[in-house]
């Protein structure tokens, strides 16, 4: 549950923070969201997987979805570099 729990608080976080960024067209060291900002960060459980951790969830308003792409990007762009400056090999499982 802790793990869960922790993850799911990063979560928010980080929707938070790619929020900002896109809604204020760059981020400052310490933003904090308005008021008015969290009703448009609301993530919805659609289900919960059995005997996992995998749970799906539904954008509470269309514009999370630019929030999501942003926060992809935050991930897999450095990702693919070093992937693809790394002498290692990856294993797909």
């Amino acid at each position: 549950m802790r793990t869960l729990s922790k993850s799911l608080f990063n979560l928010q976080k980080a929707v938070d923070r790619s929020y900002l960024d896109i809604e204020r067209n760059g981020l400052l060291k310490n933003e904090k969201m308005h008021k008015s900002d969290y009703e448009r960060v609301v993530l919805n459980f659609l289900s919960v997987e059995q005997r996992s951790f995998g749970i799906s969830f539904k954008e509470a308003f269309p514009t999370l979805k630019e929030v999501f792409d942003r926060l992809g990007r935050a991930v897999n762009v450095p990702y693919e570099e070093a992937k693809s400056q790394s002498d290692l090999e990856l294993s797909k499982q």
